[in-house]
Parts: structure tokens; C-alpha cells; sequence
């Protein structure tokens, strides 16, 4: 289980061996954060290439950056966004990804702490004495291009993009992407429909049924691709939340399959 309810953190808050992490942006952080909360914000890490060097490079920057927060992997880690956001997704990934054995992500995010009456602090922790964090990279939850590149069109694999219509189609995109439009034969549902209005992550059998009418089933291998893997991540939590078996993140995302002019694309 990849999620931790508001709740069950409070009641958890002051017990040892837990470490909770805010990847919000800083100068939410620094507006207010849960008691004890470290700051770490992966977002803007893109990865350009998730081809062997690609993925090296990949590991030794986050092993850096978790072990900067205090990951060492002996720890349970929390993390939250404002809501069921995509950034603090992207890291529960990461941590899962890298082979941390115990990572969930705040059910919610700030908002359901609030609600719940959790206490809010500015103070921020003495910086930690940075962790030996071993990177044990873990390939059942990962999509590379290569990997994607060779399922296209399989019977047994959905491509699912969590884009916005107009990226989609091929009508909008963002300005580092040389081009626009879709991996040929990938099917649609945006993310945001797999968030519920309180913020949270769904659950129950009209959730089902929305990912069956879109062609997601979870008798085949779903590869969830967004831009750079944040929006992806977050559905591929959802997926696995809700008893998926098969779930890979794309994490290089359309951003490296738009620079690959070897690779095809799908508009309109």
C-alpha cells in the first residue's frame, strides 16, 4: 500500500524510525509544513534519456539528493503535496524505483492534515547528517523509450497518456519538446480524473469503471507516460493502489520521446 491517510500519520507523528518529507514547492514549505517535515523537491530533475547512462545518471543524482534529505533506506518515508499532487508522486516513484522498501505518499496531501487538525510549524529542522543511501534500481516499475518503443501496439500492453487533451492531440505542448503529439496506438484519460474532489487518490468500482471504458484492465501491462514522469507517477499509484498488477512509469515521458526523430508520433 503506497498511501498513508492524514489521520494515521498524526497518530504516528512523534514515533521513531519516520521520516516525512514536503515536496512542495519551497515557499509553501516555508509558509507552513507538518512538524518535523524535511524539504526535497524532485520536480524539476528532468531525465533526457533513460537509456543505460541515461538511468546512471538518473541513480547517482537521486541517491544524492534523497541521502542529502536523510534516506538511507531504514526509515519509513512520507511524502506530501499540497493535495494527491504529481510532485510528491514523483518521488514516492523514485524511492520505490531506487528499491527504498518502505515509502508511502500522504493520502491528500496538506490539505487532509488540515482538515484533520494536524498541527502546522515553520520551523525547520536542523539539516540532517547526510545518509548512506544504496541505490537497489528495481525494473518491474519502469519504462524506458527502448522498452516502450518495443510494445508498441502489443495486444497485451496499454500505452496510457494522462496528458491534457490538447498534448494529447498534439495541439499544445511545452516549449523543450522539439515535437508534438502521442506514442502511435497510446489510449487517453486525464489524470486529473483519478483524483477525487477532496483531493485524494481514488478508490471503489466506479473508478474501475472509468479505467475499463478508457481500455485500462488490469489483466494487461499498463505503461503510463505523462510529460517528465511527475503525472505518470501519480497515476501509476493510483493503478497500483487500486490492485493493478502491472504498472510501469515512463519516466523519460513524452519530453524524451519528442527528441527521439527515430521514433514515431501520432496527432490530431
Amino acid at each position: 500500500m503506497s498511501l498513508i491517510s492524514a489521520q494515521q500519520l498524526r497518530e504516528r507523528l512523534a514515533g521513531a524510525g519516520l521520516l516525512i518529507i514536503d515536496a512542495r514547492p519551497l515557499d509553501e514549505y516555508e509558509a507552513g509544513h507538518i512538524p518535523g517535515a524535511r524539504h526535497l523537491d524532485t520536480y524539476d530533475y528532468l531525465v533526457e534519456r533513460s537509456d543505460p547512462a541515461g538511468l546512471e545518471g538518473m541513480h547517482s543524482y537521486l541517491a544524492r539528493a534523497f541521502a542529502s534529505a536523510g534516506v538511507s533506506g531504514d526509515e519509513e518515508v512520507v511524502l506530501y503535496d499540497e493535495t494527491a499532487g504529481m510532485r510528491s508522486a514523483r518521488s514516492v516513484w523514485f524511492l520505490e524505483y531506487l528499491g527504498h522498501p518502505r515509502v508511502r505518499q500522504l493520502d491528500g496531501g496538506f490539505q487532509a492534515w488540515r482538515a484533520v487538525g494536524g498541527a502546522v510549524s515553520r520551523d525547520v529542522p536542523a539539516a540532517p547528517r547526510p545518509a548512506a543511501f544504496a541505490v537497489r534500481p528495481q525494473p518491474d516499475v519502469l519504462a524506458t523509450c527502448d522498452y516502450v518503443s518495443a510494445r508498441l501496439r502489443r495486444p497485451d500492453v496499454v500505452i496510457l497518456d494522462i496528458r491534457s487533451d490538447g498534448e494529447h492531440k498534439g495541439t499544445e505542448t511545452a516549449d523543450c519538446d522539439p515535437r508534438a503529439g502521442r506514442i502511435p496506438g497510446s489510449l487517453w484519460l486525464e489524470w486529473g480524473r483519478l483524483i477525487d474532489p477532496e483531493g485524494r487518490l481514488p478508490d471503489g468500482e466506479q473508478t474501475r469503471r472509468l479505467l475499463a471504458d478508457a481500455g485500462v484492465t488490469p489483466d494487461n501491462e499498463i505503461i503510463v507516460y505523462c510529460h517528465r514522469g511527475a503525472r505518470a507517477a501519480n497515476t501509476y499509484l493510483a493503478l497500483r493502489d487500486l490492485g493493478y498488477p502491472r504498472v510501469r512509469n515512463f519516466i523519460g515521458s513524452w519530453h524524451e520521446w519528442s527528441r527521439r526523430p527515430d521514433l514515431p508520433a501520432d496527432s490530431g
